[in-house]
């Protein structure tokens, strides 16, 4: 199975470099410009811990303090300093958007392609309850979810994943039932192979192309869902660096004059949705893929 996924993803690596470059200059543009802003955000949080001036739970008796030389970005309501916790936000921020992505990828991938493999009552009872969720927003439904499930780091990556897995299910049971119509399909059936084989083997390497594209739309809004669920309260807690959480403190120090608390991370949550969507747009359209947002 992994060998399979792996050639899969070689093509799939080939076959973007060589669209990138027959695809048309403002498609180049976009996914240039969008790689480089996420990127760029993506070491921010990898090197947290090299270059961050501070740790990100430590106490200053400096509160509020604006932008110096000694604290770049100035510090918070409990003088810790602004960068230091973006920077290790980031880290935490990404990752856990990552693993809700992974979440909701696995099962939606997974039910879609039972429910467009094998149709019938399977099909129809898997369809009317991804029906159910698709008719709420991402985050509505993913407030839901940590509502029932509590906060936390795992909590919040558990439901915004739940909450994306309707997208997958509907665009992989779409592909699957496409190809299981194609000729070679049929000739491997005809040979005898199973239906785990013809899954493995043919179903899932086809559709990868378009659930990558899908994945650089919905990464996008995983990072909005976190951040939205942090600053109501209802995802990861405080003392832990994450870029909503931390928007929700600073903006309760609006009013005392204290722009920078809050300013820096929504900065950061904007820049890197703007790379994710530059990037996911010039995809999308390198490879006329058509998916579009939720």
């Amino acid at each position: 199975m992994s060998k399979e996924i792996f050639k899969a993803l070689l093509r799939i690596k080939d076959k973007t470099i060589k669209k990138f470059k027959q695809s048309a200059m403002s498609n180049q543009v976009l996914v240039s410009v969008g790689l480089i802003l996420v990127i760029a955000i993506i070491f921010l949080g990898a090197f947290a811990s090299f270059v961050s001036p501070y740790s990100p739970l430590e106490l200053g008796e400096d509160k509020l303090s604006p932008p110096t030389t000694v604290h770049p970005l100035g510090t918070d309501n409990l003088g810790r300093d602004v960068f230091s916790r973006i920077a290790h936000g980031t880290k935490i921020s990404l990752l856990v958007a990552a693993s809700a992505i992974s979440v909701s990828l696995v099962l939606g991938a997974g039910l879609g392609t039972v429910s467009g493999y094998f149709g019938g009552f399977i099909d129809r009872v898997i369809g009317l309850s991804m029906d159910a969720l698709f008719t709420f927003p991402v985050i509505i439904l993913a407030l839901a979810v940590s509502v029932m499930l509590g906060p936390g780091v795992t909590n919040t990556a558990i439901a915004v994943g739940i909450a994306l897995i309707p997208s997958y299910y509907r665009v992989t049971r779409s592909l699957v039932l496409s190809i299981k119509e194609r000729g070679f399909i049929e000739g491997t059936k005809a040979i005898g192979a199973g239906d785990f084989h013809m899954i493995i083997r043919h179903i899932l390497p086809n559709c990868l192309s378009s659930l990558a594209v899908l994945t650089s739309f919905n990464i996008a809004e995983a990072i909005i869902s976190v951040a939205g669920l942090g600053f109501l309260g209802l995802g990861i807690q405080q003392p832990t660096p994450e870029w909503g959480a931390d928007l929700k403190i600073g903006r309760e120090v609006l009013a005392a004059g204290a722009w920078w608390p809050s300013l820096f991370p929504g900065l950061l949550i904007f820049v890197m949705v703007l790379g994710i969507n530059l990037l996911s747009e010039g995809v999308n359209a390198m490879f006329k893929v058509g998916i579009t947002r939720r």
